[in-house]
């Protein structure tokens, strides 16, 4: 959704803790009052009421009415009337209800805090209202926010094992509320400590899913791409200066000159995306690195190149054939021959679609319609390739994403020093928090040392992170059959690991 918020003084302020915030008690003692009628004048705190009551309710049959009343026209048909009832109802279905916080209003703008039944994590509501009676909603944007400062803080876990019982029970939690389905697993110093498996791989079936269940993956095949890179850098068969130009007949003279490796690897060369209404319509006969580069656009970079950050997934697949004209080997060949093969990842293949795996997960997605949520499996949302591209080709398990990350730190795959340029920022070509096909820092808590990669499309969530700020290093892997509260896992074991000594 776009969200156009008029005043960000409040929300800064708030954000940062610099406002005050509600404890726990007070915003379970506090009134609970009712939305105002939607036809007569309503302050923006009581339009962010309006909000949280839904929250708090989880009716699902309120959202047309209110969305139908309490939002201006202009913003409803910038949204979609249908987009806006299903982003709120998103909320609805991953909150479980809520605990409420204290609402600050400024101006037409107000900003309301809440905590997740579900989950327990703190939540904002953004509103703008019009400067007119009845004063609708003009925006609306519902986001992650810290928790007050004057909560009380959780308790730390006294063992390795109440650590690991409660990220099992707070999973299972998750669930029992369909929310969450997938596999858990996590090593201390490259050893695993904990692998589980949670709700249904094939939900036809009712077949569960299992710690050998392969998951698609996404993104994470990003990392696997920029590692095959650096191994043709390390073996001298390309440089991360060398222009695409050099490997690839790009037909943009100037930017094939001015495009470099290192762009294409930190994700600052502005080519953008390959998803469009020509990739659906040719979504099945997508096989190989070749047939997906037919499809481009061949548009000029967003941005100037090295300048910003852009998730590119045209930069990932040109990547892929400079892996090709540099190797001289077919870019899946390749991946299984140097990456997945000595690093152990036995489970691990990219030719998902063509080949029949009792053991894969099939991909569910939740669509919010009227009233309620149908599951949908993702091949009948939207047709799939008959093989992804590099950046989005794998299936895996979760334990041969930890052999993974095990091998990148033995020094398996690349040299130590390798390891350390890729796993470091490059803010100066504008990517302040990614590497060479790593994300850094990806906890977003200042003063934390995280690295790995998301995942997100379609029927899937996946993510493994590497914890190195502790006395012993923590990989956390959790990949899903859903895209839904994936991430919200990762998150709550990260910072479980929080309280373990450290390095610094």
């Amino acid at each position: 959704m776009k969200h156009v918020v008029t005043s960000w003084i409040l929300i800064v302020l708030a954000l940062a803790g610099l406002v005050d915030w509600p404890t726990q008690a007070q915003a379970q003692s506090s009134p609970l009052p009712s939305a105002p009628p939607p036809a007569s004048p309503a302050k923006p705190g009581q339009r962010v009421e309006q909000i949280l009551k839904l929250l708090e309710s989880g009716d699902y049959g309120t959202i047309a009415p209110l969305v139908k009343t309490s939002f201006t026209p202009e913003f409803v048909a910038l949204q979609g009337e249908d987009d806006l009832m299903k982003y709120l109802a998103n909320y609805v279905h991953r909150t479980g209800g809520i605990r409420r916080g204290k609402i600050r209003e400024n101006g037409n703008d107000a900003i309301g805090f809440f905590q997740s039944n579900l989950t327990d994590r703190w939540g904002a509501v953004l509103v703008t209202v019009e400067a007119n009676p009845p004063f609708r909603m003009s925006s609306l944007q519902i986001e992650r926010a810290k928790s007050p400062k004057s909560a009380s803080p959780a308790a730390t876990p006294a063992s390795e094992k109440a650590r690991l019982t409660q990220i099992s029970n707070y999973a299972a939690k998750l669930a029992k509320a369909d929310l969450f389905s997938g596999v858990i697993a996590i090593a201390r110093k490259d050893r695993p400590i904990f692998t589980k498996a949670f709700g249904l791989a094939d939900r036809s079936f009712g077949i569960a899913n299992t710690v050998d269940t392969r998951f698609q993956i996404g993104d994470l095949d990003k990392s696997f791409t920029a590692v095959a890179i650096a191994q043709l850098v390390e073996a001298g068969k390309l440089s991360y200066d060398d222009p695409i130009g050099k490997f690839i007949e790009y037909p943009d003279r100037v930017n094939a000159g001015k495009i470099k490796i290192k762009h294409l690897l930190s994700d600052t060369s502005g080519l953008g995306d390959y998803f469009n209404a020509k990739y659906t319509a040719n979504a099945r006969h997508l096989k190989d690195v070749q047939s997906y580069l037919s499809i481009l656009d061949r548009k000029p970079p967003d941005f100037e190149p090295g300048t910003s950050y852009q998730d590119s997934s045209v930069g990932y697949l040109l990547l892929g054939r400079v892996i090709e004209m540099a190797s001289g080997e077919d870019y899946y060949e390749y991946i299984q021959h140097h990456i997945f093969q000595p690093a152990g990842m036995g489970h691990s293949f990219q030719d998902f679609l063509q080949r029949a795996n009792p053991k894969s997960a099939v991909s569910y997605e939740d669509y919010f319609d009227k009233d309620h949520f149908v599951t949908n499996i993702y091949g009948y949302v939207s047709p799939p390739p008959a093989r992804g591209a590099p950046g989005n080709a794998t299936v895996t398990t979760a334990e041969d994403m930890v052999r993974f990350v095990a091998a990148l730190g033995n020094a398996k795959l690349i040299s130590p020093a390798t390891y350390q340029l890729m796993t470091t920022a490059k803010p100066e070509l504008g990517a302040k928090t990614y590497g060479y096909g790593f994300m850094v820092n990806k906890s977003g808590d200042e003063g934390r040392d995280v690295i790995g990669y998301d995942g997100d499309a379609v029927g899937l969530c996946a993510e493994y992170d590497l914890i190195r700020d502790l006395k012993e290093p923590y990989t956390v892997v959790v990949l899903s059959n859903m895209s839904t509260m994936g991430h919200a896992v990762a998150e709550t074991i990260i910072s479980l690991y929080a309280s373990v000594p450290t390095q610094n």
